[in-house]
């Protein structure tokens, strides 16, 4: 996102910045106008103005939501490979028991 950080300088990017969303419907042309554009498009704070508080405030709420939910879906992934795993084994147990008595 540093394009988005040198965007917030520049005169183009007060308009989407400090302007309502509707006004946001057509970005710019340029590189940091568009990444401001695109980040108010998703934002969930509904600020205006858009400042670059407000953008890195939003990102970094994004990543860690994002890191959280990855987190949780790879402990599951890990519980349900364990029981699958104690669960094999407790099958080969069992056939092995049943071949002894035999």
């Amino acid at each position: 996102m540093n394009s988005a950080r040198e965007g917030f300088g520049r005169s183009e990017v007060r308009r989407l910045s400090h302007g309502a969303r509707s006004e946001t419907a057509r970005a710019a042309i340029c590189q940091p106008c568009y990444q401001v554009h695109f980040a108010r498009k998703y934002d969930e704070t509904g600020i205006i103005p858009y400042t670059l508080a407000a953008h890195d405030k939003q990102d970094s709420h994004f990543a860690r939501k994002s890191y959280f939910q990855f987190a949780g879906i790879l402990v599951v992934t890990a519980l349900i490979f364990a029981a699958l795993v104690y669960g094999a084994g407790w099958v080969v147990a069992w056939i092995v028991r049943g071949f002894r008595t035999a």
